[in-house]
């Protein structure tokens, strides 16, 4: 290798050319230590650069890391501040919901006492007499208010206002009149009443709500009396203008005026086939008018003063005048001519009355005795000695066997007819007795005062059994509806009042069994009421007027269950007489008699289809029967004892019986084959299905309560109940039960044997009881002294407690839309009342509704609450 000559130049060599440059242009040599150094001084301004810049950004970061953190703590603090003020805000929403709540429920309390204070006060009220109504009025503005609240009506409003209407049901208040009054007559139906009233004026009067159907104008004086003609589509008044005028009943509208006697008049009386009217006057006459033809018959002259009363005999061939001449006379109703002058009295003779029987005419004298006169020859039979004072009145008994006597000494006195001999006597009014009455049984009689009051007496016995309080004057005038039920007085201070012979806060009362009613029911519809009692009968009645639709008779011993057909067209009766009868319902006709068991029939169903009915029987048998044809069915034999009762499953293939032998037993409806049997611990007295038909309630007579299962017989453990079940009931759809004992009533679950609720009842010995129909949440339970318990069962709170019965309740049911209970009992009768206090309400209202008083109950009575809350209950 050649080496390199540094003078040489070879083309493409840097160093060559820089050589040659630098020989060109000659210089210093530039040292490369410069270089170095440069590169160095380069490398650390950027290392210095570049850490510079890391230290920004480090200090960048650290100063976004702060202010990070400091916006993070303010966050925060902000946060804590918020939270801390929405915790004092909730704080004080609390607060102020539990002031407003304590002060709510101090409202609510506040209302409450205020409310149950007005149900005491009605309460009490209802006691006071001649303050029914305002006892009304002060129940219905706190029940009204209650109803309107959340927590409904509190236990003492809702006795308040039951209090209220039994009271005020005891006597209606009828105003309208601004001037004494001084008569009242009842229609013979008792659905009317005739009275005086203002400025010449008579009024007609409804018997049931006292609201003013007619007022009778065109008298010019006075109204002085008024008589309906027996059918009751006529009245008749007279007046101080000398006149007697006919109305339609109906309508009010005048009919006939009859004018031609002198004087003022004092009497008047209708022939007891309406066809005639008689008129006494103060012009010492009797006319006679044809009320068809409408003209003057007879005048009827010889008394020698005024004559002050006029009577037909029951035949209506004679009549009895009675004058202040001293004596009284007999007339022959066809040709007007006197038959005979009963002469005696000492004094103006005030009244003249027939027997029934038409042989004798009874009278009162002011000289202060009566006398019993014969009719065919005018002789005095006997004196009715004892008053010591004039006489006011007299009347004699439906039945003619006894006269009663009213006298200014303050007593009534009833006397013996035949003998004359004095009966009882009536004390304890305490100024004189102006007027009297008999009910139409003769088992009551009814006397009025200057006293203000009036009084029911037994007449036989002459003790008294009310004092009808209220009226602030004098009474004049008083009468005793014919169907016995109600009692009306007319007094001095322009007030009448009607009175309820019996206090009841019922809806209706049924009265005519002469039995322990034995079964209650009512039709599908509604518009049916069905009772069976031990008087061998079952009648069915029209719940809307109370009016007896029918009586099934055929029996000869106690029915012991009656029961409608599905659609209510036919019933279903059993008895002790060993037969069960089908009946029509509307025409109370015998559709079949069913005959063969050997004892009597403790219980009778229709089977599903209703083409056959089951009966079972102390004869130890069950049998069936066709409703065609009365034909027998099948027999079901097995049981060694009386039969007790009888179930059917829903699609009607098993029958259920239960009896004396403690045997609990399932048949096969078809073949009367025995599919089961299962015995219990002694005799069963019922034993029904339940909850789908597959369990099985059983009670035995000694109160002990079962629950199994229908297939296998199991029985379902149950709680422990005090003492014995006195009364039991399953719902309409079988899911529910309930069960009375010493500690009250129990609600079950029907299918698990639950206790669903535990109703309290302070102590009854309920001997009866039923479940509203709809949703089974109502339970009703009568008890052995005649009181009714309505509870919910779903909240367990009383309904509703009321006292009217005067025996035991032997039956109870509700109507098919659960708004009314009936209930029937050992004293004979059956009672309709409202299941709800809305229903009460809306009685009271019904009751106010024609009083001068209704306006302070307007707003009340005519808000929809009430009628909302009476009507079928929603399911809980």
């Amino acid at each position: 290798m050649r080496a390199m000559d540094p003078q040489r130049r070879e083309p493409g060599n840097r160093v060559g050319r820089s050589e040659s440059f630098r020989y060109a242009e000659p210089k210093k040599k530039f040292p490369f230590k410069w270089l170095l150094l440069f590169a160095a001084l380069t490398g650390g301004f950027w290392l210095y650069y570049d850490l510079r810049q890391e230290t920004a950004r480090a200090d960048e970061e650290q100063s976004t890391r702060e202010r990070l953190e400091a916006e993070l703590a303010q966050e925060i603090a902000q946060r804590e501040v918020a939270q801390k003020a929405r915790a004092a805000a909730e704080q004080q929403r609390r607060e102020a919901d539990h002031q407003t709540e304590a002060r709510t429920e101090d409202w609510n309390r506040s209302i409450s006492e205020t409310l149950n204070e007005r149900g005491q006060r009605a309460s009490l009220l209802a006691k006071v007499p001649g303050q029914e109504y305002e006892a009304l009025l002060t129940a219905v503005d706190a029940a009204g208010k209650g109803l309107g609240r959340p927590e409904g009506v509190d236990e003492a409003v809702a006795k308040g206002l039951i209090d209220a209407v039994a009271a005020a049901r005891s006597t209606l208040p009828v105003g309208g009149a601004k001037e004494p009054l001084t008569f009242v007559e009842y229609s013979p139906n008792s659905a009317l009443l005739v009275a005086d009233g203002d400025k010449s004026t008579a009024r007609i009067i409804d018997a049931n709500s006292g609201a003013l159907l007619a007022t009778l104008k065109g008298h010019t004086g006075d109204v002085r009396m008024g008589r309906f003609a027996p059918g009751g589509t006529l009245i008749a008044t007279g007046s101080a203008d000398g006149t007697a005028r006919l109305w339609d009943a109906t309508t009010g509208a005048p009919v006939v005026t009859f004018t031609g006697h002198t004087a003022q008049l004092t009497s008047l009386a209708f022939s007891p086939d309406g066809m005639y009217l008689a008129t006494a006057s103060g012009d010492h006459t009797v006319r006679v008018w044809d009320t068809r033809r409408q003209v003057l018959l007879h005048t009827l002259e010889g008394h020698t003063d005024d004559v002050v009363w006029v009577d037909f005999s029951a035949d209506g061939t004679q009549l009895v005048t009675s004058s202040w001449d001293k004596t009284a006379r007999i007339w022959d109703t066809r040709s007007g001519v006197s038959l005979h002058t009963l002469t005696g009295h000492t004094d103006g003779v005030r009244m003249a009355r027939f027997t029934p029987n038409g042989t004798w005419v009874v009278t009162a004298s002011d000289d202060g005795t009566g006398a019993i006169w014969r009719t065919d020859t005018g002789e005095l039979v006997a004196k009715l000695e004892g008053h010591t004072g004039p006489l006011r009145w007299v009347e004699v008994s439906p039945s003619g066997a006894l006269i009663l006597t009213t006298g200014v000494d303050g007593s009534g006195r009833i006397w013996e007819t035949r003998s004359g001999k004095l009966i009882s006597t009536l004390k304890g009014h305490s100024d004189e007795v102006t007027s009297g009455r008999f009910s139409a049984s003769g088992q009551r009689v009814v006397t009025a005062s200057l006293d203000g009051t009036a009084r029911l007496w037994h007449p036989k016995t002459g003790q008294s059994m009310a004092i009808l309080r209220g009226h602030t004057a004098a009474i004049y005038a008083v009468d005793f509806a014919p169907d016995g039920e109600h009692v009306t007085t007319a007094s001095l201070d322009g007030m009448m009042r009607i009175w309820a012979i019996e206090q009841s806060s019922a809806l209706m009362s049924f009265e005519g069994h002469l039995g322990a009613l034995t079964t209650t029911s009512i039709s599908t519809d509604g518009k049916r009421i069905l009772t069976s009692s031990e008087d061998g009968t079952a009648r069915l009645w029209d719940p809307a007027t109370g009016r007896l639709v029918s009586t099934l008779k055929g029996h000869s011993g106690s029915v012991t269950t009656a029961s409608f057909s599905s659609d209510g067209s036919k019933v279903l009766t059993a008895s002790d007489d060993w037969t069960a009868h089908l009946w029509g319902a509307e025409t109370a006709v015998t559709l079949g008699r069913f005959t063969g068991h050997t004892g009597p029939i403790n219980d009778a169903r229709f089977l599903p289809g209703e083409a056959q009915v089951v009966t079972v029987s102390g004869d130890g048998t069950a049998r069936l029967w066709s409703t065609a044809d009365s034909k027998p069915g099948t027999v079901f034999i097995g049981h060694t004892g009386a039969v007790r009762s009888v179930d059917i499953t829903s699609d009607g293939s098993t029958l259920l019986t239960s009896g004396d032998d403690g045997s609990i037993r399932l048949w096969d409806r078809r073949s009367g084959r025995l599919l089961s049997r299962f015995d219990s611990s002694g005799p069963v007295v019922t034993a029904r299905f339940a909850s789908a038909d597959t369990r099985i309630l059983s009670i035995t007579n000694a109160g002990e309560l079962e629950l199994r299962e229908a297939k296998t017989g199991l029985r379902l453990p149950l709680a422990t109940v005090k003492g014995p079940v006195t009364a039991f009931a399953i719902g309409p759809a079988k899911l529910n039960f309930a069960t009375a004992s010493a500690d009250g009533v129990w609600a079950w679950d029907a299918t698990t044997g639950v206790v669903v609720k535990h109703l309290l009842t302070d102590g009854h010995k309920v001997s009866a009881m039923a479940f509203s129909v709809e949703f089974e949440n109502k339970i009703a339970a009568g008890d052995v002294s005649g009181d009714l318990m309505i509870w919910d069962r779903t909240d367990g709170h009383l309904v509703a407690a009321v006292h009217d019965h005067l025996d035991a309740i032997s039956a109870v049911a509700f109507a098919p839309d659960g708004s009314r209970v009936i209930t029937g009992s050992r004293d004979f009768s059956a009672n309709v009342y409202p299941s709800s206090i809305a229903g009460f309400l809306q009685s009271a209202c019904e009751m106010l509704r024609h009083q001068d008083s209704y306006e302070r109950a307007r707003e009340t009575c005519d808000a929809p609450l009430a009628a909302e809350s009476a009507k079928s209950p929603t399911p809980p």
